[in-house]
């Protein structure tokens, strides 16, 4: 692919990509280096693009994978942070009532765990859960509710409310 090419390719996929940023992030600047950084791994990747097929879903395919991506390593730190200020506590009541609450959260489905993790660990939006995961907001909140009650009576049965 000529350089020529490529740049009328990234003149058409850069708003595209700058959307699938805004959406995730909510923040042009973030919005503009997710565009920046999928139109550099396609142009790495430029010998191997057939100019027959239209490479928008690819691009737009690229830029939800690194919006995931780096939230991810995001909430990497902040975890880590959060069992760093526990053990500094250094509070046996503290440690025992998270480790209750970790058992109940690994009782729910892998499904209900994320979704529960996103919006009450990482303070995720029902927007912003929808806009990662694909799932309606309607269907992010039905499934929550469930996870909440279900987790509600596990803390219950282990005496924890």
């Amino acid at each position: 692919m000529t350089p020529e090419a490529f740049e009328h390719i990234a003149q058409r996929l850069r708003p595209l990509l700058k959307s699938v940023g805004k959406r995730f992030y909510m923040d042009n600047d973030k919005a503009e280096d997710v565009a920046q950084e999928v139109l550099m791994r396609l142009w790495l990747m430029r010998n191997r693009i057939d100019l027959d097929k239209d490479i928008t879903a690819l691009a737009i395919r690229m830029a939800k994978n690194y919006c995931v991506s780096e939230w991810r390593k995001q909430r990497v730190v902040s975890l880590e942070e959060t069992e760093s200020n526990i053990s500094v506590e250094n509070n046996e009541d503290a440690k025992e009532t998270f480790e209750k609450l970790n058992k109940a959260l690994s009782r729910l489905q892998l499904s209900e765990q994320r979704l529960f993790r996103m919006r009450y660990e990482w303070d995720l939006s029902i927007a912003e859960i929808s806009a990662i995961t694909e799932i309606t907001p309607r269907s992010v909140s039905s499934i929550l509710s469930g996870a909440k009650r279900k987790l509600f009576e596990q803390l219950r049965k282990g005496g924890l409310l």
